[in-house]
């Protein structure tokens, strides 16, 4: 009896191991995807308070190339859009996030956040 548990234990010996195989990429994986995803929220919230700032700048007559300027610095390959009317004037900030890994260099999300602000008064 001692025998066929001993014989049962040695041949499981390499289950642990080829299960490990599978599990750590798979670990990885998910990693990275998290990685990703927060890399994608912090991009966003960036581009959120960039728009937020360049509306209430442009709002009070800021000049459009201190504006431009600022986005490079803040998020540099970032793009910035004003739509306006007489009374307000909305800011749009897009930026392209890449995969972090290089094997994925082709997947990209945009990354998109506006915000508006009413024009000061006295100002074209």
């Amino acid at each position: 009896m001692a025998n066929q548990i001993s014989r049962r234990g040695r041949g499981e010996r390499g289950n642990t191991i080829v299960e490990l195989m599978f599990a750590i990429p798979a670990l990885l994986l998910v990693l990275l995807a998290l990685f990703w995803l927060s890399m994608l929220g912090l991009s966003h919230a960036k581009a959120a308070d960039l728009a937020h700032q360049a509306a209430r700048s442009m709002a009070r007559g800021a000049d459009p190339a201190v504006i431009d300027e600022l986005v490079e610095r803040v998020m540099p390959g970032a793009s910035i859009a004003a739509v306006g009317d007489g009374q307000t004037v909305e800011a749009i900030v897009t930026q392209e996030v890449s995969a972090p890994v290089p094997i994925l260099s082709g997947m990209t999300v945009t990354v998109r956040a506006s915000a508006t602000a009413l024009r000061e008064p006295g100002l074209p």
